[in-house]
């Protein structure tokens, strides 16, 4: 089934609306400088499709701290560069139930990190798209070519100062 233009764009409008409804369910994290700056009212949503195309809503061209964002950013550059088999060799898929910052169930269970979206899991993942010779050395290729990836994922992705 292939949406038109309109289909997609009234589903974001819907989702952002039913997003809306919820934000005084959630606050701002006044421990981290950037995010407590930021207004708790702020609410935007951009897609793009494989073909190019982009549709955003709301507040999506108010810029934003990433925080923990950027895992998935990590994810999806440590996929392209390692491989599915080779990244969750190293890193789970399971929720733990645990605070995003946690080791818990690294001492407790299992050496390996749960899901790449805990802190843990994102520093495996991150240290794949920073693989090869040089790597981590700025300007080098493992760095021009981490800063090409990031590019890629989307318009307006700001890919310093790391990825």
């Amino acid at each position: 089934m292939v949406m038109d233009k309109e289909e997609i764009q009234a589903i974001l409008e819907k989702a952002l609306a039913e997003g809306r409804n919820v934000l005084y369910e959630g606050k701002v994290a006044s421990y981290i400088p950037e995010l407590a700056k930021a207004n708790s009212g702020n609410l935007g949503v951009c897609l793009m499709r494989k073909d190019g195309s982009v549709y955003c809503a709301g507040d999506y061209d108010i810029p934003f701290t990433m925080q923990s964002i950027s895992k998935t950013f990590s994810l999806i550059l440590a996929l392209q560069t390692a491989g599915y088999d080779k990244v969750f060799s190293k890193i789970g898929m399971e929720p733990t139930g645990d605070r995003f910052d946690s080791i818990l169930q690294l001492e407790l269970k299992d050496w390996r990190p749960f899901n790449p979206m805990i802190n843990a899991g994102a520093i495996v993942t991150a240290s794949w798209s920073w693989s090869g010779p040089c790597a981590g050395i700025p300007g080098s290729d493992s760095m021009n070519r981490c800063t090409v990836r990031r590019k890629r994922l989307g318009p307006g992705t700001d890919p310093s100062p790391t990825c």
